[in-house]
């Protein structure tokens, strides 16, 4: 009878037990969850500290790329405005030489009014053909250095471009690390009211 009193005793405390089982895993679930908890405000610290790490890091890499594009755009602009000097100076020469060349065909004139045609016909025409050809000469040069002009002002052109493409790049990569940093934040407030 004892042993029957105990034995439902014992059977009675083992059925309280098993109630209470679900009670004690919950509780132990509880327990990781707090600590998990805890762990969010450094883990948040931690987030804050590479972003700011990271786009320190950022800056100063666009800082130094952006200071080495104004370097390049600095010798290529001194570098243009150079050959834009030869070729203003190239100019000058040809305008004193097309100055020259006129006072020489007026006074050249002068002489053929002064000469008898009949006689010096032959002569005339090769003088006039030299003065064709050298003028002929003259506008190439003058052509030329026009097309290099132009050459030099579309390269500029292309520079400019490039430069304000990288900077583009840039700032939408700047863009989107501001929305991941948003992204991060917005999570960790839902999931700090989550567990409230």
């Amino acid at each position: 009878m004892i042993d029957d009193k105990i034995e439902k005793s014992l059977e009675n405390l083992r059925k309280q037990l098993e109630r209470l089982s679900p009670a004690i895993d919950i509780v132990q679930r509880a327990d990781e969850t707090i600590e998990a908890v805890k762990e969010i405000p450094k883990l948040h610290q931690e987030l804050i500290r590479i972003t700011e790490k990271q786009q320190k890091l950022y800056y100063d890499e666009l800082n130094s790329e952006l200071e080495l594009n104004a370097k390049n755009i600095y010798k290529d602009v001194n570098a243009f405005s150079k050959k834009n000097e030869e070729y203003k100076k190239n100019i000058d020469k040809l305008i004193i030489t097309l100055e020259f060349q006129s006072k020489e065909n007026k006074a050249f004139i002068k002489k053929i009014n002064e000469i008898d045609f009949p006689t010096r016909l032959n002569s005339i025409e090769g003088h006039v053909s030299s003065i064709s050809s050298g003028i002929n000469n003259l506008q190439s040069v003058i052509n030329n250095i026009k097309n290099e002009i132009n050459k030099l002002d579309k390269e500029i052109i292309f520079n400019f471009n490039s430069l304000d493409k990288k900077i583009d790049g840039t700032h939408n990569s700047n863009r989107m690390m501001l929305f991941i940093v948003i992204a991060l934040v917005v999570m960790l407030i839902i999931l700090n009211i989550a567990l409230k």
